[in-house]
């Protein structure tokens, strides 16, 4: 029996952390945390010809303050960024250069990194497949392959919601976010000072470099999307450190005596349901026997275990007996979306914590048949998507991703440029004009399926909304 497999393009991982204690304005000090930022990132709309033409002007990002901070929670290769930044304003146009003077700061908002109250509007920014430009989870740090085991090294990546507007309200202003975008090699890439790079690495010493993008777009447009353009890490002004078992607002799990900013409560305890690496999260069904089997692992914060086999319990659907361990293997016989349930028993409390379910813990067994096309820039080593902005001079590359369907003859059509080369599901093209649409067909056993169109834009200018 064949099956069709999908796997997932961007792993969307939105790890929520634990906020247990509130400051009277609404944000928060980060708890359950062993790395902390400090220093800061400048904001800047230096947008014509990309980033590296002028010095920002609208002001810095504060990485930690008195009531305030950023932290790196958890622990593995992949752990999510947690508190909130503050954005300062200047009235002057120096603040890049000197920013001593801090008599004239009034603020422009906020920054959230994967904070609770954030939950619906990160669901739907990832069911909106994230403006187009990937890496659909929560802001992270990835840790380098081959970096040490204790290292800081590693790059950041998702997403984090800016609340602009007088001290950070929101106020009559769109949803508007920082895009961390991955390295396009997430397994060779470098992180050296001055670097042009569309990407913020931290290299062993715990030093950050690179550029975020606040708005939707992943690149240099800003069309349809609010935002402040570049957002620049510096290795002279941004750093990661390890937090200290000191009363700073970071909690330290193994600081003796226990540091004083831990605190067990029902409210620092935080689990989800994660798929395991190298799972799919989608099969195709073409046969009545057919089992899906899938494999999820748990992510926590905040608990205190002692035996996997005691202190996790999964059910993989309603009526299934029991599992336990940290990872557990589901299988699902017919089709349709699936979740698993999970609980942790935290040995400090001496409670079990129902486990949230996010869009990462759910599965699907399908027996629909669908395709649809997908773009990068040719050439590159970029993940596919629907949409793509490109320099004139730029050609595409578009591939058919597939669903439960094999074989067939493949149509190709442009309009807006023209073809350069098809063969199957893999075809290039050239732009002849500001936008360019690429469709594709697939024609099987007397059926047609429309695999739908990816959208390109080029663009020789970009200007500031």
């Amino acid at each position: 029996m064949k099956i069709i497999t999908r796997r997932r393009k961007t792993q969307k991982i939105l790890i929520l952390a634990a906020v247990i204690a509130a400051l009277g304005t609404g944000y928060y000090i980060v708890r359950a945390a062993s790395w902390g930022f400090t220093g800061f990132s400048w904001i800047g709309n230096n947008l014509q010809n990309g980033v590296e033409q002028g010095d920002p002007v609208i002001g810095m990002i504060g990485m930690k303050g008195a009531n305030y901070n950023v932290a790196i929670s958890g622990d593995g290769d992949q752990r999510p960024l947690v508190g909130s930044a503050w954005m300062g304003i200047g009235s002057l146009d120096d603040k890049f250069n000197d920013f001593s003077n801090q008599n004239d700061n009034p603020s422009l908002g906020w920054i959230h990194f994967n904070q609770s109250f954030d939950q619906a509007k990160l669901s739907a920014l990832v069911s909106g497949n994230c403006y187009g430009a990937g890496d659909c989870y929560g802001a992270r740090w990835n840790k380098k392959p081959g970096s040490a085991a204790n290292s800081f090294e590693g790059f950041l990546s998702g997403w984090a919601r800016m609340e602009i507007g007088p001290n950070g309200d929101g106020t009559a202003y769109p949803d508007t976010w920082v895009h961390f975008k991955a390295p396009g090699d997430v397994n060779n890439y470098a992180c050296n000072e001055g670097d042009k790079n569309y990407f913020v690495c931290v290299d062993a010493n715990g030093k950050l470099e690179g550029y975020a993008w606040s708005a939707g777009g992943q690149a240099v447009s800003v069309d349809g999307n609010p935002g402040l353009g570049w957002i620049k890490f510096s290795k002279k002004f941004s750093m990661l450190e390890p937090a200290s078992c000191g009363s700073d607002g970071v909690c330290v799990p193994n600081c003796t005596p226990q540091d004083p900013d831990c605190v067990v409560s029902a409210t620092s305890h935080y689990c989800t349901v994660l798929l395991d690496s190298g799972s799919q999260d989608q099969t195709c069904k073409n046969a009545g026997d057919f089992t899906g089997e899938f494999h999820f692992k748990a992510y926590q914060t905040g608990f205190t275990l002692n035996d996997p086999d005691k202190n996790y319990q999964w059910t993989c659907q309603d009526g299934d007996a029991p599992k336990a361990g940290e990872k557990v293997v589901c299988s699902y016989k017919n089709a349709g979306t699936y979740s698993p349930q999970l609980k942790i028993f935290d040995e400090k409390a001496q409670q079990w914590f129902d486990c949230e379910k996010t869009g990462d813990s759910s599965v699907k067994v399908t027996t629909d048949s669908a395709c649809k096309v997908l773009v990068r820039k040719a050439g590159s080593d970029n993940d596919y998507e629907n949409k793509l902005s490109l320099s004139p001079n730029d050609t595409i590359d578009a591939k058919i991703d597939r669903q439960c369907l094999e074989g067939g003859e493949v149509k190709w059509t442009v309009s807006g440029g023209s073809s350069l080369a098809e063969n199957g599901d893999k075809a290039q093209f050239k732009p002849a004009g500001a936008d360019t649409k690429v469709s594709a067909q697939v024609q099987k056993d007397g059926k047609t399926y429309n695999c739908g169109s990816a959208q390109v834009g080029v663009k020789e200018t970009v200007k500031w909304r």
